[in-house]
């Protein structure tokens, strides 16, 4: 009997917490997009480095959704995450190198997701310098923004979250790479 009154007593500290934790999630590893890389193809110039990429603020590298966190997967910080995507990108598009002399560095400067009932909403904004043999070519901020129909369904609207996301990533990291002045910096 007290066996069984112990096993139930485990039991209901185990749905008590369930429901009162939020379900955490990881944020997608980051898939670069075709438009991208052929933008990245056709720029002159040779290839780049990535340097130190960093949060302005570390709040910046927690987000939510729908109460439950949402991490990054690369190194628990969206600085990186962007640093990751950039990489990709750049990989997939041949112009990534290690020993090159011109270096790209950011700092996420604004970090945003919400997945409320009606519509969701995600922004990333960052400063993209590159630096070509220890002078600065280029000092811009960026970013990227999305919308989308965000379901009362939790999961409906949490992988729609995660999905655009991602996809924020992607404008911001266009409109870097058809961005006139880093074209020149390349």
């Amino acid at each position: 009997m007290t066996r069984l009154v112990h096993m139930m007593g485990t039991l209901g500290a185990c749905a008590v917490l369930a429901l009162v934790t939020g379900c955490a999630s990881v944020a997608p590893a980051y898939q670069p997009s075709n438009e991208n890389v052929r933008t990245l193809q056709a720029l002159p110039g040779g290839k780049v480095a990535l340097g130190e990429f960093t949060a302005k603020n570390e709040s910046l590298n927690h987000l939510s959704i729908r109460g439950g966190a949402f991490d990054s997967q690369y190194k628990a910080s969206y600085a990186e995450y962007l640093k990751a995507a950039l990489r990709a990108e750049l990989e997939n598009s041949g112009k990534l190198d290690a020993a090159s002399h011109i270096i790209i560095t950011g700092e996420l400067l604004s970090n945003s997701l919400d997945a409320s009932i009606g519509t969701g909403h995600a922004s990333i904004s960052a400063r993209i310098v590159v630096m070509r043999d220890g002078n600065k070519v280029f000092d811009k901020v960026l970013s990227g923004a999305s919308e989308w129909e965000s379901s009362f369904v939790g999961a409906v609207a949490i992988p729609a979250a995660q999905q655009n996301y991602a996809a924020t990533m992607k404008k911001l990291l266009s409109n870097l790479f058809t961005d006139g002045d880093f074209r020149k910096a390349l």
